[in-house]
């Protein structure tokens, strides 16, 4: 039987696969010469890869299952550096025949031992509101069911089962480092606002077999309802009997809330706390680098020293490091610019769509 070829193998300008995907993403578009064409995203437990379907009609584009299955034949071009699949047939498969697991990528950790760390560090925490309201979401089994298997977002990075645990962990290491070089910062605060300030991408999210905001996700966002969790087990806590202070509840609901940083970047608030301030800078530390590494593990091809264009880096190209014996003075001093004229070194680029 051949081996399963996945979106990991697809980066050779030229290879040729026949393989069933997700169709995680279509969209029907008309090129400048009238004719209709079909961009969308496939997806398989490896990444995901941009597909293209030239000369499309509208009747085959409605034909495609969004969020379903599909065999396809076609190729790899390269285009800005980056992969993508030319589909040349395509065609949808049952659910019932293939198996959803490998189409969902997944977190390279051991999700219990993640989880069993996280829990060790909360229970560092001294007794008193903060512990209790961290407990109280801890103890709540269906939703720690969905935060374990959650991702931390759709594409930019922690895209995979489990990566909403990763990158949680990830920033309660970091916190847990820089709490002694920082007397101001209360330690148990910083970690319970670490521990929920993406709690509400629980309901954000969907990743029954795809990556998906759901309605509320989209209407609402995952920091109001981040906000609403924390109320709803606030309640609970003192309908039980347990006092949590207004002032505690507040500064957990303005780290949630402020978190992003910037209001261009969704925060109704700016960080006004000395802990709202480091889970700010901890959480897109965590983020910035993690997919600073996908960018470099990802990148097709293996002697170039620049990744292509990353979005969530401004667009810019990525430095991969020296490989072997070639040396940092040998690539441009700018990634936007060539050097002095001479030409770009690297290979050359396909031509695509845009």
């Amino acid at each position: 039987m051949a081996r399963r070829l996945y979106i990991k193998d697809l980066v050779r300008e030229g290879e040729r696969f026949d393989e069933v995907f997700l169709l995680a993403e279509k969209e029907l578009k008309a090129a400048r010469t009238g004719k209709m064409f079909i961009r969308g995203s496939l997806q398989d437990r490896t990444g995901q890869a941009t597909m293209m379907i030239w000369e499309a009609t509208e009747k085959f584009y409605e034909a495609l299952p969004r969020g379903g299955f599909v065999r396809t034949k076609g190729r790899v071009e390269l285009y800005q550096g980056r992969p993508q699949l030319v589909i040349e047939a395509c065609i949808p498969v049952d659910e019932k025949d293939v198996t959803i697991s490998e189409f969902l990528p997944a977190t390279q950790h051991d999700i219990g031992q993640m989880e069993a760390e996280l829990r060790e560090i909360m229970a560092t925490m001294a007794e008193g509101p903060v512990r209790s309201l961290a407990q109280a979401f801890l103890d709540d089994k269906e939703l720690m069911a969905a935060f374990r298997r959650s991702p931390a977002a759709k594409t930019f990075h922690h895209a995979y089962i489990g990566g909403l645990l990763e990158h949680t962990l990830g920033i309660m290491r970091v916190a847990q480092k820089i709490l002694p070089l920082y007397p101001l910062l209360n330690g148990d605060l910083l970690l319970l606002g670490v521990f929920l300030h993406d709690i509400g991408k629980t309901a954000e999210l969907s990743c029954d077999r795809e990556f998906a905001y759901t309605d509320a996700g989209q209407l609402v966002g995952h920091l109001v309802m981040g906000v609403g969790m924390v109320q709803d087990k606030v309640r609970q806590l003192r309908a039980g009997g347990c006092d949590v202070p207004d002032a505690v509840v507040q500064q957990v609901e303005h780290m949630i809330l402020a978190h992003h940083g910037q209001y261009e970047f969704g925060s109704p608030k700016l960080p006004m706390t000395a802990e709202a301030l480091a889970l700010h800078f901890l959480d897109n530390l965590d983020a910035k680098l993690v997919a600073f590494a996908q960018a470099v593990d990802n990148h097709p091809v293996d002697g170039d020293a620049w990744t292509s264009r990353q979005y969530m880096f401004d667009n810019q190209m990525l430095f991969r490091g020296a490989a072997d014996d070639r040396k940092r003075s040998s690539v441009p001093e700018s990634a936007n610019e060539q050097d002095n004229g001479a030409g770009d070194a690297r290979p050359p680029r396909k031509g695509g769509l845009e």
